[in-house]
C-alpha cells in the first residue's frame, strides 16, 4: 500500500521513475528554460537552489508556467491532504494551492514565496 495517510504518504514509485514521468509531462507543457523545476526535490535547500537558478536572471517566466509545472508534478491528482499532513499549510495558506493541479495562479510572488522561506517543512 502507498500514497495515502495510512502509509505516511510513502511514494508508490521510485524517485527516478517519478522524475522521468514529471520530466516527460514538462517536455509537453513547460518551456525548456523552466524545466529545471521538473524534478522532485525534497531537500529544502536544494529546492531553493533549483528555483533560484531557474528564475534568475529572468530565464523562466514562472508566473506564466507555474500552473503547468504544478500540473505535471501532481499528475492531475489533488494532493491537498498529503500537503496538510506534511505541514505545507503552516508555511502559508496560499501554499496549499500548489497541491491542486487544476488551480490557475494569478500572482507570481504570492504563490511561490513559500519556496523561499527560511523555515523548512517539518519532517515526518
Amino acid at each position: 500500500d502507498c500514497g495515502n495517510a495510512a502509509t505516511e504518504w510513502k511514494p508508490c514509485i521510485e524517485r527516478k521513475i517519478a522524475d522521468q514521468v514529471f520530466g516527460s509531462c514538462c517536455e509537453r507543457f513547460v518551456p525548456p528554460e523552466c524545466r529545471g523545476l521538473c524534478i522532485y526535490e525534497n531537500n529544502p535547500i536544494e529546492a531553493r537552489v533549483v528555483l533560484m537558478h531557474t528564475i534568475q536572471p529572468s530565464r523562466c517566466r514562472l508566473y506564466k508556467y507555474l500552473s503547468s509545472v504544478v500540473h505535471c508534478a501532481a499528475q492531475t491528482h489533488d494532493n491537498t491532504q498529503c500537503c496538510r499532513d506534511m505541514g505545507v499549510h503552516e508555511i502559508g495558506p496560499q501554499c496549499l494551492q500548489m497541491c491542486k493541479p487544476q488551480v490557475q495562479f494569478t500572482s507570481f510572488i504570492v504563490h511561490y514565496t513559500f519556496l523561499l522561506r527560511e523555515e523548512d517543512l517539518k519532517s515526518h
